[in-house]
Formats: structure tokens, C-alpha cells, sequence
């Protein structure tokens, strides 16, 4: 995503409905207030990753181990380290905050997946429900 050229996507429901727009830097949907945030951090929440380089091992308890990134954008994440997968994120950019919560499995993309943008309180819940190849 470093090619410079718009990125555009809709998030469809179970029958091709579209739920939400990406584009112009937003997630707009007509049940929630726009969640500003730029493609590379949307995608890495909404995968259930984070690709800041070098975090910070904060502390383990039980089979969970807080990550944390201080880089442009500072962020925080919970690892379930059986799963190797996160169970959330938390990122602070721009004066704005979001939280990420995954649930389910991955395969690799999270099942399902919840956002919530602070300020506006916006929240966004979503379901797998297939996937298509890019071939």
C-alpha cells in the first residue's frame, strides 16, 4: 500500500449488500459515524496484526503477553501466545483512538472482528463470511 493511488473497498453483507465504504481516507456506513484512519493501520486492525517494527514486552499473565509500540503511532496489543494471534489492539494516531477486539478463529483473517473509534464512539462488528482468491 505504498504505491500513492487512492484505495477504494466495500464491505459487503451476507448477500452482497454493501455495509460500509472505504475511501478518502474513511470508513463510512449509513449505521455509524465515519472512522478516519489511513488503509495500512485500518488493514493490520482489521487482520488482527500490527507491523510497527520492534515492540516492547510489557508484561505476561497466565497464556497473554501485552505488546506495546511507541512509534507515529502508539499502540498496544494483547497476545494470546498459544494462538500466536491477538485478542486485541489498541491504537492511539492522530489524536484519535481505536480499539480492536477479535473473537473466533483465523484462518488467516480473524472470524470476527470488532472496532470502535473513541471519539465518536463509532463501532464496527463484523463476521468472515467467505473469502474470495485474488488469482
Amino acid at each position: 500500500m505504498t504505491t500513492g493511488d487512492p484505495v477504494r473497498a466495500t464491505i459487503t453483507g451476507p448477500f452482497g449488500s454493501p455495509v460500509a465504504v472505504y475511501e478518502n481516507g474513511a470508513l463510512r456506513g449509513e449505521k455509524f459515524a465515519p472512522v478516519v484512519i489511513e488503509p495500512e493501520p485500518l488493514l493490520w486492525l482489521l487482520a488482527g496484526i500490527w507491523k510497527d517494527p520492534d515492540p516492547q514486552v510489557r508484561g505476561i499473565l497466565g497464556g497473554d503477553a501485552l505488546l506495546v509500540w511507541s512509534g507515529p503511532a502508539r499502540a498496544e496489543g494483547v497476545l494470546n501466545l498459544a494462538q500466536a494471534r491477538f485478542a486485541s489492539l489498541r491504537v492511539e494516531r492522530d489524536g484519535r483512538t481505536y480499539e480492536a477486539s477479535y473473537g473466533e478463529t483465523a484462518d488467516p483473517w480473524p472470524r470476527k472482528v470488532s472496532i470502535e473509534e473513541r471519539s465518536s464512539a463509532s463501532r464496527l462488528q463484523l463476521t468472515l463470511q467467505a473469502r474470495e482468491s485474488l488469482r
